[in-house]
């Protein structure tokens, strides 16, 4: 499927190492994750779109300290 690529791109983005650009590399992860979940949605695989917005959500909490954004990505999981 081209959600499960998309998820692996933000994974291995999100494994990457950079002393610089970090707010860059949380970004696009959570960029990668929101078109896979987008991608998910249009194949009915719901339960797999729930994980990649909750991953959207955990990344903008924790990384990107944006709780408006983060409440948003919950509420679409």
């Amino acid at each position: 499927w081209a959600g499960d690529d998309l998820v692996k791109q933000a994974e291995k983005k999100m494994a990457s190492f950079t002393l610089f650009g970090k707010q860059e590399k949380y970004e696009s992860s959570v960029e990668l994750y929101d078109k896979a979940a987008a991608q998910y949605k249009m194949n009915k695989n719901w339960q797999e779109a729930a994980e990649a917005y909750m991953k959207c959500a955990e990344i903008t909490e924790k990384h990107l300290n944006s709780e408006h954004e983060a409440t948003t990505y919950y509420l679409h999981a």
